[in-house]
């Protein structure tokens, strides 16, 4: 990526729509519905109907209900199955969403499943981290292992090659963090003391070596245990920075440095909070990274097991930098009117390019909350259009292409300005036959009807 010339077209058209929009806090629909003891949602296309489909984890069991047109107090099940962790993709190359769980001959208690393609076969590859309780001494590890897709079209996979072992690990996720094409694992590990209680916990870097994944490296030490995080570019320099809550209710974030493996030390958005949890429930809340408010930079939204019927809002301020030099603004309260929040998830639910939230109850008080964001959705934009005049002609081509990010082999680093119009977040030959066959492209600079799309 040309890091000058990438950042500085973002930033111009970011102020532009700033301009238009008010920079409140978002408003949201609640819509609560009967569940209980949720752990994980996400919203997917599964039946490729072009709506989407809630996915629900519980302890034991995976549930995926469809969403009606008029949302009331439940959802018309479509299949549940058990398993205490899911991931969804096409895994036997059959076009269609494939669920994956932890049904499939695991032998020990899978945490968390990941179905990526990270030996760039063209096929989802499988990894895990999962419970081994083997030792001779009865201490349980918390173990991540790969799995390669043997491509065979039946879904199946070899067998699990460990890539290291930890005492726990409670959050692991796949990126590309050194920018190589490759994605690798960061992990939230905790190294405990069961006699005194005290916790070592860092974030750690498995790095995709083509062949295998290398054994991890300390990117971040954090002050106390992470209950939840989430990872966006916030500053705009084309780098994932990490935003996370501990199991006190504090809330930090942190760049990611420029072009090599590391992360620069936290900055704390709020301390300590006054948390409602016990042995039951104890999680504290969670957080989130998205941009709900519709000004082309992410904010962040948490909540808190406070007892209170509110999230909270920190706007990103990046557009339009804070006196203080911060650049979250201060938390705003939004109220929902339902009290005892566990989790939080973000997604747009009802494909209306605006991003929304689900919000898992606790305590006595057992439900799915839905979050439907009352932004209007944004506004159309011709495919291939990258510098707003409305039409797509050669000058958009040859802005896009001084981006230098066409088929560079970065996984996910493009935006539309810099030539991702299909939405898989690169820009390769197939945006450019989309752009073409939209019939959208103008020779002599005359704007005319062309297929659109939101902005992204």
């Amino acid at each position: 990526m040309q890091r000058g010339q990438a950042t500085a077209r973002r930033r111009h058209r970011f102020e532009f729509l700033e301009s238009r929009l008010a920079l409140t806090a978002p408003t949201f629909d609640v819509h609560t519905l009967g569940a209980y003891g949720i752990r994980n949602v996400a919203f997917v296309d599964f039946d490729g109907d072009g709506r989407n489909e809630i996915i629900q984890q519980t302890d034991d069991r995976v549930i995926i209900s469809r969403v009606p047109e008029v949302l009331g107090t439940s959802l018309p099940l479509v299949r549940t199955t058990y398993g205490s962790a899911f991931d969804v993709g096409d895994i036997d190359g059959d076009g269609q969403l494939d669920l994956a769980t932890n049904r499939s001959p695991i032998p020990t208690s899978v945490k968390i499943l990941l179905l990526r393609d990270f030996d760039q076969d063209g096929d989802l590859d499988l990894v895990t981290a999962h419970e081994d309780c083997s030792a001779a001494d009865e201490v349980c590890s918390s173990v991540v292992a790969t799995q390669a897709n043997l491509g065979n079209g039946d879904g199946q996979f070899a067998r699990p090659v460990n890539i290291d072992i930890f005492s726990d690990v409670s959050h692991l996720v796949a990126q590309d963090l050194d920018s190589d094409g490759l994605l690798d694992l960061l992990a939230v590990r905790d190294e405990c003391d069961l006699m005194d209680g005290s916790c070592d916990v860092s974030l750690v870097w498995m790095k995709n070596a083509g062949d295998h994944f290398q054994r991890s490296a300390v990117l971040l030490d954090f002050p106390w245990q992470v209950a939840s995080l989430s990872f966006a570019d916030f500053d705009l320099d084309g780098e994932r920075d990490i935003v996370m809550m501990s199991m006190g209710g504090a809330l930090a974030w942190a760049r990611k440095a420029a072009d090599i493996p590391a992360y620069e030390p936290a900055v704390t958005l709020r301390a300590k909070e006054t948390i409602v949890t016990d042995r039951y429930y104890p999680s504290p809340g969670g957080v989130v990274a998205g941009d709900f408010d519709g000004d082309g930079d992410v904010d962040i939204i948490d909540v808190l097991n406070d007892g209170t019927s509110q999230i909270g809002w920190f706007e990103n301020t990046v557009n339009d930098p804070s006196p203080t030099g911060q650049l979250f603004a201060p938390r705003q309260a939004i109220s929902i009117g339902t009290r005892y929040h566990d989790r939080i998830f973000a997604g747009d639910l009802n494909n209306d390019g605006t991003l929304d939230l689900a919000i898992t109850a606790s305590r006595n008080s057992n439900g799915l909350h839905l979050l439907i964001n009352t932004l209007s959705p944004p506004p159309a934009h011709v495919i291939g259009d990258v510098n707003g005049d409305g039409v797509f002609d050669s000058s958009d081509l040859v802005l896009v292409f001084a981006a230098g990010e066409f088929e560079d082999n970065r996984i996910g680093n493009s935006s539309f300005d810099e030539g991702d119009w299909n939405g898989d977040g690169d820009f390769t030959t197939s945006d450019l036959v989309a752009a073409f066959q939209s019939g959208g492209y103008t020779a002599d600079g005359e704007a005319r009807d062309a297929i659109t799309q939101p902005i992204r």
